[in-house]
């Protein structure tokens, strides 16, 4: 680069090109520095922001808009889930119950009551013997005549 000496003529000087962002600091100070004032901008800035009152109406449509696609979304959802869980219980890997269920304990509980209860009657039975069929003919003396029953009393 050539150096001139300070004396030199500003004409003779090379002149400096301004950049594109000093051209705009430029006009933005010039812009500034006026006193006439700017448009307002605040409402359609706001507005897009989401902070400007809206009409009854736009409110309205849109709150029953948003209802219902949480309802639908909501109804999707438990179709998907009742989808599949049945898909799951038809298939291979479903878990069956490998022991007795509810019903099956609860009639192996009755059948076995009812045996113990057969059997405790059978033993009765075989304890205490048949009721005579003529008292007098098997009756002995010592037996008192007044038991009532297929009891003896002894």
């Amino acid at each position: 680069m050539i150096r001139l000496p300070d004396n030199t003529p500003d004409r003779h000087r090379p002149q400096r090109t301004e950049t594109a962002t000093e051209a705009l600091e430029r006009r933005v100070l010039q812009e500034l520095s006026r006193r006439t004032p700017s448009p307002d901008l605040t409402r359609t800035i706001m507005g897009r922001l989401g902070y400007m009152k809206a009409a009854p109406q736009v409110v309205r449509r849109r709150r029953i808009r948003r209802w219902i696609n949480r309802l639908s979304l909501c109804a999707l959802a438990l179709i998907v889930v009742a989808g599949g869980a049945q898909v799951h219980e038809s298939g291979p890997h479903a878990r069956r119950p490998r022991g007795p269920t509810i019903p099956a304990a609860i009639g192996n509980d009755v059948n076995l009551h009812q045996q113990r209860i057969k059997g405790t009657i059978r033993m009765i039975r075989t304890l205490a013997p048949a009721a005579p069929s003529r008292p007098d003919d098997v009756l002995d003396e010592e037996v008192d005549r007044s038991a009532i029953g297929p009891f003896r009393w002894l």
